[in-house]
């Protein structure tokens, strides 16, 4: 309230006139007294006012003060929270999650009651943003600390060139994939790699992304701080130019001393180490231990596959060969059930050679052999050879199968004595007839085979890895590095093809331009290619194809005909020792290739690819790594058309 307004107040409530003269002196102190109480009137006014005006400003201090007491509390509670469950790291590792723009010496630790504290830490340098904190001895990057990593949800995503699907494809990332790059509405522009990656359609993820911090381990590795290692090529670019070093200080590491696989970063220099160059747990010397690297660590987990090329090395088939050996697991099976169960008396006489494989064809005569294998095994019948048998199988590169085996002379009198198996038609397939049975009529049957197949019953690996294993361990691989298979069947295979859609599709899966231009645009990193076929035509024009950059190579001692194997030897193909070793090749480099293609309409083929995965399985490999020419489709894990 203003002067003026209190005065006006006062003098309303105290008017002179109040005063009535009868005497002066009366008047006068009448006047005096309205005076003396306007006055008062006044100043208690003036008072009031004050206090009025500054009880709102007042009221806001206060509760700004007091609001800034409770926030430094809840901070500080938080921090000894976060100190508290952060002291525990047993190593020091650098977090980061944007470029170093500078670089802090680390602190001392001091070790207090089993947990690690920086005295370096305070509020000053915690204020720093984009520089480097010290907590508990980590060094983090103020800046921002997630970064997006996208993984491929479904079987597969294609890579074009442009944002839209008529555009050309130029590439293909298989499930579990980790990719990088910068979303545009619905497609993912990738980074460092070219190309573009739809993200969503209808409602349907093909890609997720998920946020992870990158760490360098000074001490120790990636599991000692609850960490994961980066074995992922791109992912450790990534992690190498977030702490600080760049994409171009990221090289691949080919030197003698073996690392686990994973990135590392040794002098400002990040080495990556793929699985294949890499050593195994329990084979990592202390010399490679002893080398002044620091682990690169991911918090997020990545695909096992991630840093492999799906190469595999004479070790590698022999360590998936002692795993994976299927026989002797039967074999143990069978002598528990044995001594479980009252004996029967079973015996299959067995004097096919791989030669009448070949001769009455390799793939469907394979196939048919490995599954009657394993029904014989599992209801207790053994084999029976001879001993020239079991030479020649032996000497051909493939292991025995056999439970029984009887001298020459011996084994043909108990062949000529012994029926024949009439209730397994299969076997008659082998002309002439090539399989006899001892055992009681309808012992084992078709009806029966087909029930034991899908039941599930037989080993799960497959037994012909076991056969062919001690082949694949002598093999010389065409390349010394991951490589693409292709297998293109013509001649006789033609006369299978009854209607004009199954000729339609044969000719575009057996098409060598159109297959080395897949290959080319969905695995654009292999430049590898070896070609398993029976037409002389199609490793002339493939040899004219190759360049610098694209090398193709052939088996030299496959037997080949112009236009592939005439009609004529359908069931009666050429099954010399050097034709047998041929087919034998052929198989060995489909099954050891890092990337396969064929068409599901050949037998071959579907060994062949049945063989790549049992012996594969439970290594690293990228994805998709099978693609089916004939069904236009990949086949990763489509192993319908054969179990061997």
């Amino acid at each position: 309230m203003g002067k003026w307004h209190a005065q006006q107040r006062c003098e309303q409530l105290f008017p002179l006139s109040d005063c009535v003269p009868s005497h002066d002196w009366q008047l006068s102190e009448c006047y005096d007294s309205l005076q003396q109480r306007s006055s008062q009137c006044y100043g208690s006014l003036q008072q009031r006012s004050f206090t009025k005006n500054w009880r709102l400003p007042l009221a806001l201090a206060v509760a700004v003060i007091s609001i800034g007491v409770l926030l430094s509390i809840v901070f500080l509670a938080i921090r000894k929270t976060t100190v508290g469950a952060s002291e525990g790291a047993p190593k020091k590792l650098i977090h980061a999650s944007m470029p170093k723009k500078k670089h802090i010496a680390a602190g001392p630790r001091h070790h207090e009651h089993g947990r690690f504290s920086d005295p370096t830490t305070s509020t000053s340098n915690r204020r720093e943003t984009g520089t480097q904190e010290r907590i508990i001895g980590i060094s983090r990057s103020l800046g921002r600390r997630h970064h997006v990593e996208w993984l491929v949800q479904t079987a597969f995503v294609r890579v074009r060139s442009q944002p839209n699907f008529s555009a050309k494809q130029i590439g293909c990332k298989g499930n579990g994939s980790i990719v990088f790059g910068e979303r545009h509405g619905k497609w993912l522009q990738l980074t460092p790699e070219r190309g573009w990656m739809l993200i969503e359609i209808n409602g349907h993820v093909l890609l997720h992304n998920r946020t992870v911090n990158y760490f360098q381990v000074e001490n120790g590795g990636c599991a000692q701080i609850g960490r994961f290692p980066v074995i992922d090529h791109f992912a450790c670019m990534r992690a190498a130019e977030t702490l600080g070093h760049g994409f171009s200080s990221v090289n691949l590491y080919t030197g003698a001393h073996l690392h686990q696989e994973g990135c590392y970063a040794q002098y400002g220099v990040v080495w990556f180490v793929p699985t294949s160059i890499s050593c195994r747990l329990d084979n990592c010397t202390q010399d490679a231990q002893r080398q002044p690297w620091q682990p690169i660590c991911s918090s997020g987990q990545y695909p096992q596959w991630s840093s492999s090329d799906g190469f595999l090395s004479t070790a590698d088939v022999k360590e998936s060969l002692v795993r994976k050996d299927e026989f002797a697991r039967l074999q143990q099976q069978q002598q528990q059930q044995q001594q479980q169960q009252p004996p029967l008396k079973c015996n299959v006489l067995w004097p096919a050679t791989i030669n009448d494989f070949v001769r009455a064809g390799y793939g469907a005569a394979i196939g048919f052999f490995q599954r009657f294998r394993a029904y014989a095994n599992f209801s207790h019948c053994r084999f029976v050879v001879s001993t020239n048998f079991a030479v020649n199988w032996m000497e051909t590169g493939l292991a025995p199968f056999w439970s029984e085996e009887l001298s020459d002379g011996n084994f043909q009198d108990s062949w000529v004595s012994a029926p024949l198996c009439s209730s397994m038609s299969w076997t008659s397939n082998l002309k002439p007839t090539m399989v006899k049975c001892m055992m009681s009529p309808s012992y084992l049957s078709d009806a029966k085979l087909m029930a034991f197949i899908r039941s599930h019953a037989w080993p799960a690996g497959s037994l012909y890895l076991q056969t062919i294993g001690p082949r694949l361990l002598t093999y010389r691989q065409p390349y010394d590095h991951a490589y693409v298979a292709i297998h293109m069947r013509h001649g006789d295979k033609q006369l299978e093809m009854a209607s004009l859609d199954q000729k339609k599709r044969f000719q575009a899966s057996n098409y060598l331009v159109g297959l080395l231009h897949f290959v080319q645009e969905t695995w654009p990193h292999l430049h590898n290619i070896f070609i398993a076929t029976d037409d002389s035509t199609v490793v002339r024009e493939a040899s004219a194809m190759a360049t610098d950059s694209l090398k193709i190579t052939f088996t030299s001692n496959a037997y080949r005909s112009p236009g592939g194997a005439p009609n004529s030897q359908n069931g009666n193909h050429v099954n010399t020792h050097t034709a047998v070793a041929g087919v034998l090749d052929d198989q060995a480099a489909l099954a050891l290739s890092s990337v396969i293609i064929g068409g599901s309409d050949s037998n071959f083929f579907n060994v062949a690819k049945a063989l790549n995965h049992a012996i594969h399985r439970g290594m690293p490999r990228p994805r998709p790594w099978c693609w089916d020419a004939y069904a236009q489709r990949f086949c990763d894990n489509d192993f319908s058309n054969v179990r061997v």
